[in-house]
């Protein structure tokens, strides 16, 4: 059976998706959505409303991947930088920074999140160094002294 692909808006609301069929009222019926909180997200060609919902989540998703990508690689860049320079000081870093952290954290999320760290970056592995794990390692004394 063949299937016509069909318009959508694609609607948001925090992570709830809406998907509504283009048709000539819908600037009349869209306010609706939007009184009820959803905002406008995208535009899909689809055959069906969850077969567009699925394309835009797919595309949100290779975003958020290449998003990541890209702070890896400039994240690679600093730490050869870094690595260069000799100069580097260890008792001017923010151990909040360096272990991905926001604010102070509890012990337990110290010790889960350096012992995650610690298995990337330890020199061992095939991505880690000892310049990142000598980074971790004061990062992680200077916080355990304060939790």
């Amino acid at each position: 059976m063949f299937m016509d692909n069909l318009r959508y808006i694609i609607l948001k609301k925090e992570e709830d998706y809406l998907a509504v069929y283009w048709n000539i009222n819908l600037n009349h019926e869209i306010h609706h959505f939007y009184n009820q909180g959803y905002q406008y997200f995208s535009e899909v060609v689809a055959f069906s409303a969850s077969h567009a919902i699925e394309i835009v989540k797919h595309n949100e998703l290779l975003i958020e991947i290449k998003t990541l990508e890209e702070t890896n690689k400039a994240l690679l860049k600093e730490i050869t930088e870094l690595k260069n320079n000799s100069q580097f000081d260890f008792n001017n870093i923010n151990p909040l920074e360096v272990l991905g952290f926001k604010e102070k954290p509890t012990k337990s999320e110290l010790k889960k999140r350096y012992r995650t760290l610690v298995k990337i970056a330890h020199p061992d592995t095939g991505d880690g160094s000892d310049f990142i794990m000598k980074l971790i390692n004061t990062a992680n004394e200077e916080l355990k002294k304060t939790c």
